[in-house]
């Protein structure tokens, strides 16, 4: 059974009180309640911020507070505590959550903590099969370290977004036949895309030419990442195909994103920063589904130390992929 007692509606106005003080304060995120007769098994909803402003991300919350709901394991579960929200709500409510487009958390906040002690609280993905106990039907598994909501937590959670809300807003990329139809059957598919890529390098700098980050080297270091030893044949021959799409994303794409790590160096006041960058677009195909593609460049830049001011940048093609296939609304 789930908590049922007297002070269950004390404990759970609390909760949501707690909730929204480390979303609003902490993540820095905008929390909306819902009144409790249109919640629907959900408390409210957090409108994930960038930088004060709404990114269209939305994470539905459900928020229970109480020792009530509590399980503490000492065998089989001893890194999990249990929260029993009873069979019957489960299977009441999770139909629900598994509707919404968005992700669905719960945020448990544990009240045995006297008023003056700050109340330990958890998150978990109630989208998620792995939530849920697998031998009692009634209960949620929350790992007691792993769960446990930090400053940082919204990274984790923000995750459950995916790319959706970030690939609507990426500019559209259009291409026509000319630009897909570089093969024919008459010879292999990786003599005809080397022989596109060297004709590419050997092309005039527009063609080769980022708005914001200037030429564009088209040579081996590119072709040997796409060609490398172990790469998967499917993976290959996928990149082959969206050569053409990776020249237009070069070319007309000018919101450079970073990439991985960075490595710096220093040596007679030159510093050295190695990097990757990466241009996204929304690419629309005349003859199959569109798709968000990535074309991810190598970039070396040098800058005086004394002055600040940037001496050398180059930038090399090294590789293109598909982030995902299908329409973006």
């Amino acid at each position: 059974m789930a908590n049922t007692s007297g002070k269950s509606e004390i404990s759970e106005a609390s909760g949501i009180g707690h909730s929204a003080l480390i979303i609003r304060t902490w993540w820095k995120c905008r929390f909306q309640e819902l009144e409790a007769r249109n919640d629907n098994g959900i408390d409210g909803m957090i409108f994930i911020k960038k930088n004060t402003i709404v990114t269209g991300e939305i994470i539905h919350v459900q928020v229970k507070g109480g020792s009530g709901y509590k399980i503490e394991y000492k065998t089989d579960y001893k890194d999990y505590i249990g929260i029993n929200l009873g069979e019957e709500y489960i299977n009441t409510h999770r139909p629900r959550w598994n509707l919404l487009n968005e992700p669905v958390i719960l945020i448990f906040v544990d009240d045995q903590k006297s008023l003056e002690q700050y109340p330990d609280t958890w998150w978990i993905d109630l989208k998620s099969d792995d939530s849920y106990s697998k031998t009692a039907k009634g209960v949620i598994l929350i790992h007691k370290t792993k769960q446990k909501i930090r400053i940082n937590t919204i990274g984790e959670i923000k995750k459950l977004c995916g790319t959706r809300y970030s690939d609507y807003k990426l500019p559209s990329i259009y291409l026509q036949r000319k630009h897909v139809n570089i093969f024919n059957l008459n010879k292999t598919f990786k003599i005809q895309a080397r022989d596109y890529y060297i004709n590419w390098s050997k092309e005039p700098l527009p063609e080769r030419n980022n708005p914001k980050l200037g030429e564009i080297l088209i040579n081996r270091v590119g072709w040997k990442h796409l060609t490398r030893k172990g790469r998967k044949v499917e993976r290959v021959l996928q990149s082959f195909q969206l050569l053409t799409a990776a020249k237009e994303i070069i070319k007309k794409i000018n919101n450079p994103e970073r990439f991985g790590h960075v490595e710096y160096s220093l040596e007679n006041n030159i510093g050295t920063i190695k990097d990757y960058v990466g241009l996204r677009a929304f690419v629309v195909f005349p003859h199959r589904y569109e798709s968000v593609i990535t074309v991810v460049l190598k970039r070396i830049r040098k800058i005086d130390e004394t002055t600040g001011s940037e001496i050398e940048q180059k930038n090399w093609f090294y590789t293109v992929y598909e982030n995902r296939r299908g329409r973006r609304k």
